[in-house]
């Protein structure tokens, strides 16, 4: 297993704070929550090196604001300072892709161009993770019971697929905070539309 397995982000901690008091949210937002973790742990037992999407999106886009301050600095320490900052999150993100490294930057400079659906201000309009199992790589949507993908995650999907880049839906059946079932299913356009 590769020392990133087991990052999780600030933000995956305090979502999973909220199932210590599960009285204060829905039914519906536990079991999502439920099927998240459980499904996480699932695919991790299932020999995938799983990485949130967000993380990883936030570390592709650092690379771009980034690239773009750099275009208008005149300082020479500043544009050192900025080849360094860039070359270190190059250097963390190639050593999760490897090969395919280019292939996933360019897909998520695909995803951070302006497009409606792709820039709803909340995460659930993006894929929950990134998953690699023998430096493949796939994007992975946790879906716990009826909840189907959202527009903005199907147009993620869609684009994925243009760079050569799989992706499943985790379904997740959670019945009295209980997980009962969990199936990845591949991503097919006709059969979620």
């Amino acid at each position: 297993m590769s020392k990133h397995n087991d990052m999780k982000s600030v933000f995956w901690n305090r979502k999973m704070k909220a199932l210590e008091n599960p009285t204060e949210y829905s039914s519906a937002y536990l079991s999502g929550l439920i099927g998240e973790n459980e499904g996480r742990k699932w695919l991790t037992d299932s020999g995938y090196e799983v990485f949130e999407f967000e993380w990883i999106s936030f570390y592709f886009l650092s690379i771009e604001r980034t690239l773009e301050r750099l275009r208008r600095r005149r300082k020479p320490e500043y544009k050192e300072y900025d080849k360094s900052i860039i070359a270190n999150i190059e250097k963390f993100l190639k050593g999760i892709f490897r090969e395919r490294y280019e292939v996933t930057r360019q897909f998520f400079a695909s995803i951070h161009q302006p497009r409606k659906e792709l820039h709803k201000k909340r995460s659930r309009d993006k894929p929950d993770f990134i998953i690699k199992k023998n430096n493949d790589f796939a994007l992975v949507e946790v879906k716990a019971n009826q909840s189907m993908l959202t527009t903005g995650q199907r147009e993620c999907f869609k684009i994925a697929k243009s760079h050569g880049i799989k992706a499943f839906t985790l379904k997740v059946v959670v019945e009295t905070n209980v997980v009962k079932e969990i199936s990845l299913l591949e991503y097919n356009q006709e059969y979620l539309k």
